[in-house]
């Protein structure tokens, strides 16, 4: 005779609606991941502009985003058909998975919001170098920092003295322009960028605040972002582990035939055995 299972406690089966409801979500975050690393690598040229690194670091930092991603889309589909199928053993897999995606978002997001004031001043040292050597070039850092120009209503990182000493005045071609002309408040008013490297003939045509503090704070809003959604996903992936535990510790009991049964059983079985004999 069969074994027996006893039904699930109300405990067992709450345990089992939120375990799903949370690795629904999860499911989402490692989609959101995703779309994230993907969006940022089909836009390579601007974000590597914007952070200020190479292409090559950053579309490898896109593609451990996706990879990450995956592991989190996979591992949530796991516990989800583990908890559907009741089976203890990927359960436990369940759990060591989201254990190690646990930790390394924790550290994630810790290391993140402690690193934003350092993030910050790399930016500002970053443009200033750009500047300095860049700028003037025909190349992403020209169109990126023309149309932050304007965008923001900026010059250079700190202001227009930034451009005394940049590549962009030592070509002979700008041998009488202080700015790029993406520096002027009205670009199209023709010697608005005029004057000594760094120095404008009249201050009242050309932004004076810089574009630092601005691009600065953008870096350090997404990093926060970025903190802050990783300590959420740890939140999500904690009480993910401890409902997959109550699953497993609530999964139904088997419960053996009552005596008469089994001696039923075994009788039946001793003759099946005589008869093959």
């Amino acid at each position: 005779m069969a074994m027996v299972k006893k039904d699930v406690n109300a405990l067992g089966k709450w345990a089992r609606v939120f375990y799903l409801f949370v690795n629904f979500a999860v499911w989402i975050f490692g989609l959101i991941l995703i779309a994230v690393g993907g969006f940022l690598l089909q836009n390579l040229s601007v974000f590597s502009f914007v952070y200020s690194t190479s292409e090559s670091e950053l579309a490898i930092g896109c593609w451990v985003l996706i990879g990450l991603g995956c592991l989190v889309f996979l591992v949530g589909f796991n516990g989800v058909w583990a908890c559907v199928r009741e089976s203890v053993l990927w359960m436990k897999v369940y759990f060591v998975f989201m254990l190690l995606i646990m930790l390394g978002g924790f550290a994630t997001g810790v290391l993140t919001l402690l690193g934003r004031e350092q993030a910050m001043e790399t930016v500002k040292s970053n443009m200033r170098e750009l500047i300095k050597n860049e700028y003037g070039k025909g190349n992403i850092v020209d169109t990126g920092y023309d149309e932050i120009h304007q965008q923001q209503k900026c010059c250079g990182e700190a202001g227009p003295k930034d451009w005394a000493d940049s590549y962009f005045t030592t070509l002979p071609e700008n041998a009488n322009l202080a700015v790029p002309v993406s520096c002027c408040v009205n670009v199209d008013l023709a010697g608005c960028n005029s004057g000594q490297p760094g120095r404008p003939d009249n201050l009242g045509l050309v932004f004076s605040a810089g574009c630092g503090d601005g691009i600065a704070n953008f870096q350090s809003g997404n990093m926060t972002m970025l903190g802050l959604i990783s300590l959420i996903m740890v939140s999500l992936e904690t009480i993910s582990l401890l409902l997959v535990c109550c699953v497993i510790g609530t999964r139904p009991a088997v419960v053996p035939p009552p005596a008469e049964d089994k001696e039923q059983f075994y009788m039946v079985n001793e003759k099946d055995e005589e008869d093959k004999l």
